[in-house]
């Protein structure tokens, strides 16, 4: 008796997730492409362009599957249900992005040195070009600067603002 329950079971829980998953691919198929997607501030991939270059080298596959996730229906509403669940379990961190009570704030990238040097010269150059002006050099913290600071000295900080 056990054993038929569990395949009837298992026959029914096989049906339904395979006409959810037809009816998901139809409604993914009929709803047309979005452009862009406003929760993340990015465009999404469209339809890729078939061609015989694309298919030879990976790429219309590559594209395709690009598409198949960033066209999804409910898209959004998966991704907000994600970061709900994620803010739950207090997870500080989600793809460069901290999560803080205040809101959301980027992660920086880490410096360029290169770029760095660059700068530094134009603003030297910059000096001895105009010797009459009174140049100076402020580096201004990013939220996660402050923010990382205020983590780990937050007893510190709040002295400084008594």
């Amino acid at each position: 008796m056990k054993h038929k329950y569990s395949s009837i079971m298992a026959s029914s829980l096989a049906k339904v997730v395979s006409v959810a998953a037809i009816a998901t691919m139809t409604v993914n198929i009929i709803i047309p492409d979005h452009k862009q997607s406003e929760t993340e501030n990015r465009p999404l991939q469209t339809f890729p362009s078939w061609n015989t270059e694309h298919v030879l080298s990976g790429q219309y596959t590559k594209d395709l599957n690009t598409w198949f996730s960033d066209q999804f229906v409910c898209r959004d509403l998966n991704i907000h249900i994600k970061y709900l669940i994620q803010k739950t379990f207090v997870v500080k961190e989600i793809q460069d992005v901290f999560l803080t009570k205040q809101g959301l704030i980027e992660k920086t990238a880490k410096p360029n040195k290169e770029q760095l040097e660059r700068n530094l010269n134009a603003i030297n150059t910059f000096k001895q070009n105009n010797p009459e002006l009174n140049v100076g050099f402020v580096t201004v913290p990013n939220a996660v600067s402050i923010k990382k600071l205020d983590n780990r000295n937050q007893e510190k900080i709040q002295k400084l603002y008594q």
